[in-house]
């Protein structure tokens, strides 16, 4: 999978019109400000990464997130997951962390952080255990 894929896969036109792209490539990590356009999405440094193997991908804003893995045995995983959905969860079921940017991702940005909204749940057998999270931007 590559970032050139994108508009071909299922669930794409899901993620958010504009936001910010975490993505994890064979040999590097980028962090920046993406939007949608007609071929997929735009951000700094597209082109160099458009034939580069994706293995991980995030596109979130405040609201919304949308999650790429790829894996060798499932293929391709995509999850969706928006800030409505928190509101058939119990509160005391959702715990958000603040996770600091490292100085290199931060770096031009209007961000220093963001925030992980984890969404955890009781099983059948009264242990609590995490369920899904989403990520967004920080302060």
């Amino acid at each position: 999978m590559v970032i050139t894929d994108l508009k071909n896969t299922n669930k794409f036109h899901l993620a958010p019109e504009r936001g910010y792209i975490l993505a994890v490539f064979g040999d590097s990590v980028i962090f920046e400000r993406y939007h949608k356009t007609d071929g997929g999405i735009t951000f700094r440094g597209c082109e160099e990464k458009a034939t580069s193997a994706l293995t991980r991908l995030h596109l979130f804003d405040e609201t919304t997130e949308y999650r790429l893995m790829t894996t060798s045995g499932r293929g391709v995983i995509e999850h969706v997951v928006n800030e409505s959905e928190e509101r058939d969860i119990e509160p005391d079921l959702i715990y958000e962390d603040k996770m600091l940017l490292a100085s290199r991702f931060a770096e031009g940005h209007d961000i220093d952080s963001l925030r992980i909204i984890n969404r955890y749940r009781y099983t059948w057998f009264d242990t609590l255990t995490l369920d899904d999270y989403r990520i967004a931007p920080g302060e």
